[in-house]
């Protein structure tokens, strides 16, 4: 199983994150996380000041936008202010 890290070294389970600069959004899909506690992370914007995927990496995307039900995961928008 792939995991996210985030700024506080919390991890969680994550399928999918994409990011872009130009757009100013990122877009990730949690796993095996209910949709209350990945609000909870996400709209915190210390955990979230910078995040780890795989070799992927995004910093400054601490603005909740969405966090939406997508069936086996949650979806989790952010903007960079």
């Amino acid at each position: 199983m792939t995991k996210i890290k985030l700024a506080s070294g919390r991890e969680l389970d994550c399928d999918y994150m994409g990011h872009s600069e130009k757009r100013r959004q990122a877009t990730i899909r949690i796993l095996h996380t209910s949709m209350q506690e990945v609000a909870r992370v996400f709209s915190d914007p210390a955990e979230t000041a910078q995040i780890w995927f795989e070799s992927d990496y995004a910093a400054g995307f601490n603005k909740l936008l969405a966090v939406i039900d997508d069936g086996d995961a949650v979806r989790v928008v952010l903007g960079k202010e």
